[in-house]
């Protein structure tokens, strides 16, 4: 019984040892590590913990970070260092001043004393494995170091702020010398994809798609999982998706004679018959030169007639309101009576001469009234001078415009006269007794 127990155990523990681990990637062995960016590890350290896996790193420096309570790393035992991913960029300031610290190297391995000479930024690969997880950061183990060709220096680091200014300031085809000019540095591939991707971009602002996705492509050659390179690629996808193609008309077939529609009689409705040349025609007559356009006439508004002064006020012109009195007749004397001699002795006496009757005088005529001063007319108000006419436009025969006639203003009517006072009679003097 014991037998078959240990029997059951054994076969167990090979099964579970041959199963790949449920939490990797891809459900490789362990025998048979692959390669990962540490951005995927970073993102889910629990799904690689005790799988091993490759790693490429740029290698900054050694530090001592431990934590033997909740790690197995201790300081008498590992050599703790810090590294950037490979595809990061050291000239941009935020990525350069955050690598990760926890990464750990037995001593007992073969290249500790070479880690401790080695210089930064150098390229390294390594085998790595999640060891432990601690408030959500990967404590990882490094073993079988191996050198890379290819270094970030800092000719490339220079080279790559220059163009990246170029290309804020809307300089692409400096940019994409800059560019160029720091893939010439040979900064390994990481470096490269990521100048690549800058690369594709820069054409991309330029609107060259063809040559956009050829530098995608390269971009993608060397760093598979380069994060701004992918989603570079979805933009370039769906702009492409975008673009309507422009419609390519058909063929129009050309139509035999056998095909045209016959007459109910049966005779063919357009029969064949010689073929006529075509009449020529004639060539267009050149267009009329536009005559100058006439410059517009002014009109010269006639002057305002001038109202006839005032008549100057005389004494014979104003009115009679009060007429003088007319002088009263002279009264006529009464002739007395002759008395008759009294006696023949007494001389009669010699009449005195009657004197001729003085004729009455003839009363003066009373002078008419004199008619009222006529009212001197209210002047006519100037009319406004017409607005000129607006220029026309030119025509190939234009006509002359009319003359406007400026018509004056009729006068308005007179007011009516106002009737004269009657005269206020007076009382003539009595005659004298």
């Amino acid at each position: 019984m014991n037998r078959i127990h240990a029997g059951f155990l054994v076969a167990a523990a090979g099964l579970l040892a041959a199963a790949p681990p449920a939490s990797a990637e891809g459900g490789w062995l362990d025998n048979e590590p692959r390669k990962v960016p540490l951005e995927k590890v970073l993102a889910d350290p629990n799904g690689y913990k005790d799988v091993p896996f490759i790693l490429t790193l740029q290698y900054q420096e050694r530090r001592a970070i431990f934590n033997p309570y909740y790690t197995p790393f201790m300081p008498d035992r590992h050599i703790n260092f810090t590294a950037w991913p490979d595809t990061a960029e050291l000239w941009d300031r935020e990525q350069y001043l955050k690598p990760y610290p926890f990464f750990f190297l037995a001593r007992s391995d073969s290249f500790a004393d070479n880690l401790t000479s080695m210089a930064s930024r150098t390229r390294i690969t390594v085998q790595a494995t999640v060891r432990a997880v601690f408030k959500g950061e990967p404590w990882i183990e490094v073993s079988r170091v191996r050198l890379e060709s290819g270094t970030v220096s800092t000719d490339t680091i220079r080279t790559m702020l220059h163009g990246l200014k170029a290309a804020a300031e809307g300089g692409h085809n400096r940019a994409l010398g800059a560019y160029r000019d720091a893939l010439l540095t040979e900064p390994g591939a990481g470096a490269s994809g990521a100048i690549w991707c800058h690369i594709a971009r820069s054409h991309w602002s330029r609107h060259e798609m063809k040559v956009a996705r050829d530098a995608l492509d390269r971009s993608l050659a060397f760093a598979p999982e380069f994060g701004p390179a992918l989603e570079l690629q979805k933009t370039l996808e769906e702009a492409a998706n975008r673009e309507i193609p422009a419609s390519v008309p058909a063929p129009v077939p050309s139509k035999r004679v056998d095909d045209r529609p016959l007459r109910p009689e049966g005779g063919v409705l357009n029969p064949p018959g010689p073929v006529k040349a075509p009449t020529p025609r004639p060539a267009p007559a050149p267009a009329p030169e536009p005559s100058p356009a006439p410059a517009p006439v002014k009109s010269t508004p006639s002057p305002a007639p001038v109202p006839d002064p005032a008549p100057a006020l005389t004494p014979a012109s104003l009115p009679t309101l009060y007429p003088a009195p007319a002088p009263a007749p002279a009264p006529t004397p009464t002739p007395s009576p002759t008395t008759a001699p009294t006696s023949a002795s007494t001389p009669a006496p010699t009449p005195a001469p009657t004197p001729a009757p003085t004729p009455a005088p003839t009363p003066a005529p009373t002078p008419a009234p004199a008619p009222a001063p006529t009212r001197a007319a209210t002047p006519p108000v100037p009319a406004p001078a017409p607005a000129p006419a607006p220029a026309p436009r030119p025509t190939p025969a234009p006509e002359p415009a009319p003359k406007p006639e400026a018509k004056p203003d009729p006068k308005p009517a007179p007011e009516p006269e106002p009737e004269p006072l009657p005269p206020i009679p007076k009382k003539r003097p009595s005659p004298p007794r």
